[in-house]
């Protein structure tokens, strides 16, 4: 909890290693402007349903060009985020400041504690 910031909740670091897209993405990024141009009038529903149908009647060799693809993508993003959490070790100055704070805090608190027990 010391590292927490709330402004950060529910997203990643700014500077953290995105995601690497799936076969699938990476097969419907190549085909959809094709797609579009022959179809310009297919809702996005519609547009998702016939990439969906062209991506299971792909032959296997075509299906395996965007499978290696995807795990050359997979691979350099685990080298990326390997990079990134050595990296992050080393405390920003934010959090830093914020976890030497709470922790000044924390040993405040203990001496008032200890302080009230002796009195008792």
């Amino acid at each position: 909890m010391r590292s927490y910031d709330p402004s950060m909740e529910g997203r990643m670091h700014p500077k953290a290693p995105k995601r690497p897209m799936s076969a699938f993405l990476l097969f419907c990024q190549e085909y959809r402007p094709q797609l579009r141009a022959d179809h310009p009038n297919l809702s996005l529903v519609q547009e998702s349903r016939r990439l969906g149908a062209i991506w299971c009647g792909l032959s296997k060799k075509e299906y395996q060009r965007f499978a290696n693809l995807a795990a050359q993508l997979r691979k350099k993003y685990h080298k990326d985020v390997k990079k990134y959490k050595k990296a992050a070790k080393k405390i920003s100055l934010r959090r830093e400041r914020v976890a030497g704070k709470w922790r000044r805090e924390e040993e405040e608190e203990d001496s008032y504690n200890s302080e009230e027990s002796m009195d008792d």
